[in-house]
């Protein structure tokens, strides 16, 4: 089964991280892919930059992190 992603770094600045991974399902994405900096943060504001809560975030959306 193929499935759908899309990258973080193509959306819109300035949207919220929740809002931005709703309107990700809603357009029919399967997954997201996230940038890691070299301490390990995830490319998103805090407290979502912490690796546990974007996931938890992607989680409860209903989407994927297939890859960073």
């Amino acid at each position: 089964m193929l499935k759908k992603g899309l990258c973080y770094g193509g959306l819109p600045r300035g949207l919220e991280p929740q809002e931005a991974f709703e309107r990700v399902r809603a357009a029919g994405f399967d997954g997201i892919e996230l940038g890691l900096s070299a301490e390990g943060r995830v490319s998103l504001p805090p407290p979502y930059d912490e690796p546990d809560r974007a996931a938890q975030l992607a989680r409860s959306v209903g989407l994927e992190l297939p890859s960073t």
